[in-house]
């Protein structure tokens, strides 16, 4: 995900740049979310709700969790965060936490490593992030599948074209009328089926026009099995039939 500025020509900040105030706060940004992904346009930082990140830093306030299973030690006061780090060595960068406990005893705590949490909030502590929440992404937010018909080679099989699906969000800025988002969405997802039946389309045999192509030539052309059988040439080249290879 990157930040690209609208007012200066060919300038882009990645995401804690773009909430750590990097460069003109009167700028407007246009978010990107994918290589491919239509752009969100976003009103300048000056003007927009920014907030403190809070949750469990250091000197946060925590109780254990779901996942708690200290040889079924009880706790019933909550611990203090020391410190945030990794549950081991070799991967899960801030997965656990130090946690000092009331008794004095300090303890390593998952913290997310491997879907775990033996600890939870209870008073949440102030970190050093800020953010600005209206500029980010909405998780589980609906997304559409489109595919990317800017094919700069023109000799791309349908193969390579079938894999260039790519994600993009809809999603409104804040200027945008609800009513005109709607109907950008409904566009959206009109261009998608034209699309996806234009791709179904290019699978039915062009003899029959109604069974899925799954027979081709070495020529390169196709047909279904069907219209094949009675084929000696080629419908589309007329060269001969030297094998008929099924696809599927």
């Amino acid at each position: 995900m990157r930040y690209k500025c609208n007012n200066c020509h060919d300038y882009d900040l990645c995401y804690i740049c773009y909430h750590g105030d990097k460069h003109n706060l009167n700028h407007s940004f246009t978010r990107i979310e994918t290589p491919y992904s239509n752009g969100i346009y976003l009103s300048p930082r000056l003007i927009s709700k920014k907030c403190q990140l809070r949750s469990i830093f250091k000197g946060a306030r925590v109780v254990p969790g779901i996942d708690w299973a200290r040889d079924s030690q009880d706790r019933d006061q909550p611990g203090i965060v020391r410190g945030i780090t990794r549950w081991n060595n070799y991967d899960s960068w801030r997965s656990a936490a130090y946690v000092k406990w009331e008794d004095g005893s300090v303890q390593l705590c998952r913290l997310g490593y491997k879907g775990h949490c033996d600890i939870q909030l209870a008073a949440a502590a102030t970190g050093s992030i800020y953010y600005y929440p209206e500029h980010l992404p909405v998780l589980g937010q609906t997304m559409v599948t489109e595919y990317q018909h800017v094919i700069q080679n023109e000799h791309v099989s349908e193969t390579a074209i079938n894999s260039r699906m790519i994600e993009s969000t809809l999603e409104d800025s804040e200027d945008t009328p609800v009513c005109s988002d709607v109907t950008t969405s409904d566009e959206r997802l009109k261009q998608l089926e034209n699309k996806i039946m234009e791709m179904e389309e290019s699978q039915i045999c062009a003899i029959c026009m109604e069974n899925k192509r799954d027979m081709v030539f070495l020529c390169g052309h196709g047909t279904c099995s069907t219209c094949a059988n009675s084929l000696v040439s080629c419908h589309i080249c007329r060269k001969t039939i030297q094998m008929k290879i099924r696809i599927y």
